[in-house]
């Protein structure tokens, strides 16, 4: 996430990112559910606000969603 979204990232509050948030809960669902390096779906990951990430396919701003692929 870092190397990724670099600042717009580390900004962010652990509150927001940190163990038991909603963000790492769902990034610890997303793990569970990942089948492998075989397995074509992006990790999708919610919520957090990237402020000043352009638009890409890796972050949408009005989901609040990061999406990461192999």
């Amino acid at each position: 996430m870092q190397s990724r979204f670099g600042r717009a990232y580390t900004s962010v509050s652990k509150e927001y990112k940190g163990p038991g948030s909603k963000f790492m809960r769902s990034f610890e669902g997303a793990k569970r559910n990942f089948e492998g390096p075989g397995d074509p779906r992006p990790i999708e990951v919610w919520p957090i606000r990237l402020d000043g990430v352009p638009l890409s396919q890796q972050y949408d701003p009005q989901l609040l969603t990061v999406k990461l692929t192999r």
